[in-house]
C-alpha cells in the first residue's frame, strides 16, 4: 500500500507539469493565430488600396469596380475573327510596350503561325530573347494548339504564359497545368 500513494504523489507533479505545458502551448497557439490574422488584415488593407490605385489610375474614375467589368465586356468583344499573320505578328512584336512580353491577347492564330512565334521568340535562333511573358488568351486556341504552346511552356526563358479564355479541353488543361508544375 505504501508504494502505491508514492505512484500518485509521483504522477501528480508530472500532472501538473504536463497541464501547465498544455496552458502554455495553447497561449502560443493564441498568439500565434493573432499575428496571422494581424498579418492578414495588413495584407488585405496593402491589396484593398492597390486595387483602387489600379481601378483610379485606368479608369480615371473613383468606381473602379463597375469599370472594370465594363473594361471587361470591352476586351471580351474585341476578339479578333480574321486570322492574323506573321507579318501583323512581327509588326505587334516591334512595337510592343514591353520588351519582356509577348501579347497577342485576342489574336485569331492559327497552329503554324503559333509554331512560328514560337520558333521566332523562344527558338535557339531567336532574335527576342528579351521576352519571357507570352500572353495568349481569348485566342480560341483548342488542343490542337497543344505542340507550339508546349514549345513556349518547355522554354527555360518563359516565366509567365497566359492561356485563360480559350477552348482547351479538361484533359489537355490538366496536362498543361502538369507540365508547368514540373
Amino acid at each position: 500500500m505504501n508504494t502505491k500513494r508514492t505512484d500518485k504523489s509521483e504522477r501528480l507533479p508530472l500532472m501538473d507539469e504536463l497541464n501547465e505545458l498544455i496552458e502554455k502551448e495553447r497561449t502560443l497557439l493564441s498568439l500565434k493565430l493573432l499575428a496571422q490574422q494581424n498579418e492578414t488584415e495588413t495584407w488585405k488593407s496593402k491589396y484593398d488600396s492597390l486595387i483602387d490605385k489600379v481601378g483610379n489610375v485606368a479608369t480615371g474614375t473613383t468606381d473602379s469596380g463597375s469599370r472594370v467589368l465594363e473594361a471587361a465586356a470591352e476586351i471580351e468583344d474585341t476578339a479578333q475573327t480574321e486570322p492574323i499573320k506573321f507579318e501583323d505578328v512581327q509588326r505587334i512584336l516591334l512595337r510592343r510596350t514591353s520588351p519582356w512580353s509577348l501579347d497577342l491577347s485576342g489574336a485569331c492564330l492559327d497552329k503554324v503561325l503559333l509554331g512560328k512565334v514560337s520558333k521566332e521568340v523562344f527558338g535557339p535562333r531567336g532574335s527576342f530573347e528579351a521576352i519571357n511573358s507570352v500572353y495568349l488568351a481569348r485566342c480560341n486556341l483548342t488542343d490542337e494548339f497543344i505542340l507550339p504552346v508546349l514549345s513556349m511552356i518547355r522554354s527555360p526563358r518563359l516565366q509567365a504564359i497566359d492561356l485563360s479564355r480559350n477552348e482547351f479541353s479538361d484533359v489537355l488543361f490538366l496536362q498543361l497545368l502538369t507540365t508547368l508544375q514540373v
